[in-house]
């Protein structure tokens, strides 16, 4: 299951090289634990409440997930080349 988000990060980067991390996730469907329901942030903004810092909190873990599923599938495309598949070095 790893292995596919690493491809799915892999492959939006490839197709969309222009978006942010944040956005990467969302075109790729990774799977991320996010801090802060997405519907609670909707209702607080619809309401006109502090909503902007839960939002920032939620695009920065969409962001770090996007990067760590990248630099894994960098690792394993690099050794693909030497022969060594699955190999990684680390997270």
């Amino acid at each position: 299951k790893s292995l596919h988000q690493h491809l799915l990060a892999w492959d939006a980067k490839q197709q969309h090289p222009e978006l942010g991390d944040a956005e990467l996730c969302d075109v790729a469907g990774l799977e991320v634990s996010l801090p802060y329901d997405p519907k609670e942030i909707s209702a607080l903004k619809a309401e006109g409440s502090a909503w902007r810092d839960m939002n920032r909190v939620n695009r920065r873990a969409k962001a770090l997930a996007v990067q760590r599923h990248l630099r894994i599938a960098r690792q394993y495309i690099d050794n693909v080349v030497t022969g060594r598949f699955p190999l990684r070095t680390g997270r």
